[in-house]
């Protein structure tokens, strides 16, 4: 590997925040963790870019830097031409980087999928999933493809948010392959709503767990199809201002983001009205 720095001795958010921090329209991400009745943060941020609004040479060196293995870095170069979106996750509590995702067009540039690699920084191991997401819109009786994957609490909560949210109708969901196998599906909901919104829909404990952060907004729920009790919520917003110093900052600057997002969002449909 081209670095080599130690990652035991380097502050991976201000790392990246040198490099990533100038970017237009920059998506910053955390998220819950649900497991039964108990709920928590978890220390890992997800980072997202446009490709076009990049300067390759400066993400490659910060890849480099994190010490991305060369399979990872051999596979991006081969779909360079095809990547849309890039992202970056980092484990803050491992002060390791976690992932690279890419966002790709196939080879026909009709259809897009998404590549998930995730390595352990320290044996160099790495496991890929690929995720294909799905407009409710566009598949017909696509939201019934989902609910079937899930347990029946939450097969009957979701079918009673369609029925009675209906912006769901106009959004989708992520399927997540491991090995041909889907290993999670994770649920959409573009305009940025409150956690709060949805509490009365959800079955116990999962409605308990989330009641304490019922006045942010999220972006998507994870359902783990191998352990069904255990949820996850994800929160993100573009950067606004400065790059977050630490996580506890970088959390807040994603709250105060999401809840403008959703403000944005909701403007712009009531003026296209």
């Amino acid at each position: 590997m081209a670095s080599n720095l130690n990652l035991n001795d380097i502050d991976l958010l201000n790392l990246a925040g040198q490099y990533l921090s100038q970017i237009p329209d920059l998506k910053l991400e955390w998220s819950l963790k649900i497991d039964g009745a108990e709920a928590k943060v978890r220390d890992k941020v997800l980072l997202l870019w446009q490709k076009q609004m990049v300067d390759q040479g400066r993400i490659l060196e910060l890849l480099e830097k994190i010490q991305c293995p060369h399979v990872i870095l051999s596979r991006r170069n081969e779909i360079q031409e095809r990547m849309v979106l890039e992202a970056l996750s980092l484990d803050l509590k491992k002060a390791r980087p976690d992932g690279l995702y890419f966002d790709i067009l196939d080879e026909a540039k009709t259809s897009r999928s998404i590549e998930a690699h995730k390595w352990d920084a320290n044996t160099g191991q790495v496991v890929s999933r690929d995720y294909r997401f799905s407009y409710f819109k566009e598949e017909q009786e696509s939201h019934h493809a989902l609910t079937r994957l899930l347990s029946e609490e939450l097969r009957y909560a979701v079918e009673n948010m369609f029925r009675e949210i209906p912006d769901l109708h106009e959004s989708g969901y992520f399927t997540s392959y491991q090995g041909g196998k889907i290993m999670e599906v994770y649920l959409s909901f573009y305009w940025h709503p409150t956690i709060k919104s949805i509490l009365h829909f959800l079955p116990e404990p999962l409605r308990t767990a989330l009641y304490p952060f019922r006045d942010l907004h999220f972006r998507q729920i994870g359902f783990d199809l191998e352990e069904p009790h255990e949820v996850t919520v994800y929160f993100s917003g573009p950067l606004r201002g400065k790059w977050p110093k630490d996580f506890n900052e970088f959390r807040s600057l994603v709250n105060k983001s999401a809840k403008l997002l959703y403000k944005e969002i909701d403007l712009f449909r009531q003026e296209t009205l």
